[in-house]
């Protein structure tokens, strides 16, 4: 598992595992950001689960994460300027 969770996306379904942990992440102004398990869940469901299951994939995890995190008044991640791999990228 990743730090914090895991969505395991596979003939249309979306299972998605979250750790509990709480970890810093560094935030889009420079800062530390404390990443807990209301955070991972939120990023795993509308950057991994939800794509996958109603579309469009973007790859872009954490910019798809930051839209709902700028709507909710929240601070933004850091981008990490590389596309997550998308469910037909990996090999089984």
């Amino acid at each position: 598992m990743a730090r914090g969770g895991f969505t395991r996306l596979q003939n249309g379904n979306a299972d998605v595992l979250v750790s509990g942990f709480t970890y810093q992440v560094q935030a889009k102004d420079g800062g530390a950001l404390s990443y807990g398990p209301e955070d991972v869940l939120m990023h795993e469901l509308v950057s991994h689960a939800f794509p996958y299951t109603l579309g469009p994939e973007t790859g872009m995890a954490v910019e798809t994460e930051n839209i709902y995190r700028r709507d909710a008044g929240l601070r933004e991640r850091k981008p990490n300027n590389e596309p997550e791999l998308l469910p037909h990228q990996i090999r089984k």
